[in-house]
């Protein structure tokens, strides 16, 4: 009796607070702006709109706990990781030969950050992992093509000097060549693609007035060797990033953020689409997302003249929120835009795209003054935008996924996570079908533990 008295009482009082909301006339201007205090990085403004408020008010009483969520059942699970820190995960599938390829980053076995690649059969048996150099820096992209594997990032050539790097693997691991590119205090590659012996590299360097500019280069593989056909810089007064990268036809389409560009000092989502048969072009804008607040795109995908792009907002009603558009390359049009959230913080790295749907990876998390929870979020989306399912993995051991690939009907997701028998995170990859369910084979599901070294 009691129980039903308090459910009546809490209904009652989160009815007088929306009516509160809607007949107050101080909350019914168009628009509210909230000035945050400098961040580290800088200036952010929430800006949002009345529905907004709504949705952050009723998210207070009818609150989605991360208990609620589906979880994952994964075919196996693997984890890479030393006695500090790994992270940056990306995957890539071999599709000649039935391989798969992850990367990251470790604290674990040098004084500073290196960058590893690990290669491994479907089934999720670890076949050889290798340092890719032994100085400070990043791998942030790799691609598998033409029975090798790429990989670009960034390498510390000095204690006040960065530079792109590629890279090129063989499938036993033996190292092709390697090369270093400069043209800044800081350039980073931060995507990576090959297109038969085309190599393209995304990323960002510093522009003359000390800002990002979006950096784009193309090598050429010689076999032994790659050179540098040529490079683009793009980019206005501020920060300008470019994240991921997709190849579709002649043209490249590149995702991430710029900052200014709408008159405005926050970032916006930042489509450009490069015409790789005319060199002599810049790239140009595709479309540029805003939200007039901090928005970011990660990654991207083409799909029989569909472009899907995912990254996160904070113009929404969480603190983060997850993005996924979709574009008709022919029309050039926006076709649908979803904004998914559930608890107060939700990002998205990654997507990819089989023949019906658009998979979608990040993590969710949120800290309620005493207790963090956190998990690795996978989302599944028809041709439509229509959500099919969304489900975690990794609650227990606070996941963050970071990329995701689909391959023979199959799920291939990796990210950071602190195994529960240590205190630092690791690098996981695990293994699942379209509908995040494993094949039981015996029974069992396997789950391994490889260290390196």
């Amino acid at each position: 009796m009691f129980g039903v008295i308090s459910k009546n009482i809490s209904i009652l009082f989160t009815v007088l607070l929306l009516l509160v909301v809607i007949f107050i006339p101080t909350l019914q201007a168009e628009n509210i702006t909230v000035k945050k205090p400098l961040s580290p990085i800088m200036k952010k403004t929430i800006f949002f709109h009345n529905k907004g408020l709504f949705k952050k008010l009723i998210s207070s009483f009818f609150k989605t706990d991360i208990d609620d969520f589906q979880e994952i059942k994964p075919k196996w699970v693997n984890y890479w990781g030393g006695d500090r820190h790994e992270g940056d995960c990306q995957i890539a599938v071999d599709r000649d030969n039935n391989y798969i390829y992850v990367s990251g980053n470790s604290m674990s076995f040098s004084d500073s950050m290196r960058p590893f690649l690990v290669k491994y059969d479907l089934n999720g048996k670890k076949l050889w992992d290798k340092t890719i150099f032994e100085q400070e820096g990043a791998v942030f992209s790799i691609t598998a093509e033409n029975d090798y594997v790429y990989a670009a990032g960034l390498i510390f050539s000095s204690s006040d000097n960065i530079d792109v790097f590629i890279t090129k693997y063989d499938q036993n691991g033996n190292k092709i060549w390697f090369k270093k590119w400069d043209d800044s205090s800081c350039d980073i590659g931060f995507s990576i693609l090959c297109v038969k012996n085309t190599i393209y590299v995304a990323g960002r360097t510093i522009h003359k007035q000390g800002s990002n500019d979006v950096l784009l280069l193309c090598f050429k593989d010689k076999g032994s060797t790659c050179k540098l056909s040529w490079s683009k810089i793009w980019g206005g007064d501020k920060d300008d990033v470019a994240i991921g990268m997709a190849f579709y036809n002649h043209d490249l389409y590149i995702c991430g953020t710029t900052m200014g560009l709408d008159g405005r000092d926050t970032h916006d989502g930042l489509l450009l689409k490069f015409d790789t048969s005319d060199v002599d072009s810049k790239p140009a804008i595709f479309d540029i997302w805003s939200t007039q607040d901090y928005d970011q795109f990660h990654d991207v995908a083409v799909k029989d003249d569909s472009l899907f792009v995912v990254g996160w907002t904070r113009g929404y009603s969480h603190e983060y929120d997850i993005v996924l558009l979709k574009y008709n390359l022919e029309t050039k049009q926006l076709e649908w835009q979803r904004i998914w959230g559930e608890l107060e913080n939700n990002i998205g790295y990654g997507l990819s795209i089989s023949d019906d749907n658009v998979f979608v990876v990040g993590e969710i998390h949120e800290f309620n003054g005493i207790t963090e929870k956190g998990a690795c979020i996978v989302l599944k989306f028809d041709f439509e935008g229509t959500l099919i399912w969304s489900k975690i993995w990794g609650k227990k051991i606070f996941a963050h996924g970071e990329d995701i690939q689909f391959y023979l009907d199959n799920l291939y997701v990796g990210g950071r996570c602190i195994p529960g028998f240590k205190s630092y995170t690791d690098v996981f990859v695990f293994n699942c079908d379209k509908n995040g369910e494993r094949i039981r084979f015996l029974g069992l599901n396997l789950i391994r533990k490889v260290i390196y070294h």
